[in-house]
């Protein structure tokens, strides 16, 4: 079985992935394929918790388990390479039409408090990029039938990614899965990590060195690696966090840090705040493992820009009819946001802007013009489109057009919604 420079979390059971060919390819794309969950940590038995399940995927064929947190009373929130086939590649297929998905709520997945089916997916429209390669690692399942309120309530995604000063702090992460080398799993397990990197290479954070991380990883291609596996490998450990997308969170286990692993995929970080749990990221990836423990921490999906428009949608949370809302849409600050507030050319810089925009355009909203980064994203996508090429072309061309130009995204987003005819300079 591959081992990986990351590891992602839950993939099916019954499968293994191949190494690439190309050794650059092998050290991006390698993946694990065993499932397990938060090591170290204690039971979450708590009421509060109950938000938070296990998605279970069966088939005639393969299995395979991963961790979701209840957004809405019919949408849960998880990882992407949890839903789909290849989450690298736009169209890819989803798993849940090969077999049935269940969200299995309570501390104990084998008899949950409640067990609904999945009715329909979207993901995040990035696929690639950031140091796992998996652009937005973001999914929403949409259930069959709403949780009673009785059973859980969902949980708010924090209105911010985490910021500069939370680098460090603690940070509540929570999964089911194996917990310990034996195979314990399917019960709720929780524990404290800390914010380890926001931007730059997550391996340095993890490895004092760059022989540190090839030494630990190398194992991924098997017992002898070839001298360019190794050389890809080194050159991997300078590969940087896409920033707003995806933090580095926890410590080796060797500094006694509690391990997010495999089957916590999709599993939320949370902080309390002002008395409330609040998502700020979903588990992804993991530096590797130890037979069935895992090492060094992991990657959280974060939610930049692109991932909370498909929040917003999915949770209802637009502007209300007197443009002010106090939730993900138009509340990115900590006090309640208006569209009179967010007017003017600056406004375009935040997505409550966009969000408001769903709502109405306020008034003559300058949107992106006078931005030329703005036209020439626009200009790059408007390229992608009439080259003509397949869907998985165009997607990788568009997500190119995005890393160039990430910081114009929002207000090209403004522009879109408010239906400009140009977003060129005047």
């Amino acid at each position: 079985m591959a081992r990986s420079a990351f590891v992602v979390l839950a993939v099916l059971a019954s499968v293994s992935t191949a190494a690439c060919t190309a050794a650059t390819e092998e050290a991006e794309t390698a993946i694990d394929t065993n499932e397990s969950d938060i090591q170290g940590g204690v039971d979450a038995l708590n009421a509060e918790f109950d938000s938070i399940g296990q998605l279970a995927f069966r088939s005639n064929t393969a299995s395979s388990n991963c961790t979701g947190a209840l957004i809405a009373p019919d949408v849960v929130l998880t990882a992407k390479h949890c839903v789909m086939d290849k989450p690298t590649v736009e169209g890819s297929g989803y798993r849940m039409e090969r077999g049935r998905v269940f969200f299995l709520l309570g501390p104990n997945a084998r008899r949950p408090i409640a067990a609904i089916e999945v009715e329909s997916v979207e993901v995040a429209p990035l696929f690639r990029g950031g140091y796992t390669g998996l652009g937005s690692d973001v999914a929403l399942y949409r259930l069959k039938q709403a949780v009673p309120a009785t059973i859980a309530k969902p949980l708010p995604i924090a209105p911010n990614p985490p910021r500069a000063e939370d680098l460090g702090a603690p940070f509540i992460a929570i999964g089911y899965g194996t917990q310990d080398a034996i195979g314990t799993s399917s019960t709720r397990k929780m524990g404290t990590v800390r914010l380890g990197a926001m931007t730059g290479a997550p391996a340095k954070a993890a490895f004092p060195t760059a022989d540190a991380y090839v030494e630990a990883q190398k194992n991924m291609f098997g017992a002898n690696p070839t001298p360019e596996q190794l050389a890809a490998l080194r050159a991997r450990y300078e590969v940087p966090l896409s920033d707003d997308y995806e933090v580095y969170v926890g410590a080796p286990a060797t500094q006694g840090e509690v391990q997010v692993c495999h089957g916590d995929s999709g599993g939320p970080l949370l902080r309390r705040e002002n008395g409330q749990l609040v998502i700020y990221g979903v588990a992804s990836t993991t530096f590797g493992q130890t037979g069935r423990l895992c090492r060094d921490g992991g990657m959280y999906a974060t939610f930049g820009a692109i991932t909370r428009e498909l929040l917003a949608k999915a949770i209802g949370d637009t502007c209300a009819p007197e443009g002010a809302s106090t939730k993900l849409a138009c509340g990115l600050d900590a006090e309640p946001a208006t569209c009179a507030m967010l007017d003017g050319a600056g406004s375009a810089e935040t997505s409550a802007y966009v969000q408001c925009l769903g709502n109405s355009c306020c008034s003559e909203a300058t949107a992106c013009f006078g931005d030329p980064e703005c036209s020439a994203l626009s200009n790059c996508f408007r390229d992608c489109a009439a080259a003509g090429t397949d869907a998985a072309a165009t997607s990788e061309c568009s997500n190119a057009c995005y890393r160039a130009r990430a910081g114009s995204y929002v207000k090209y987003t403004a522009y879109q919604t408010c239906a400009r005819k140009s977003c060129a300079t005047p």
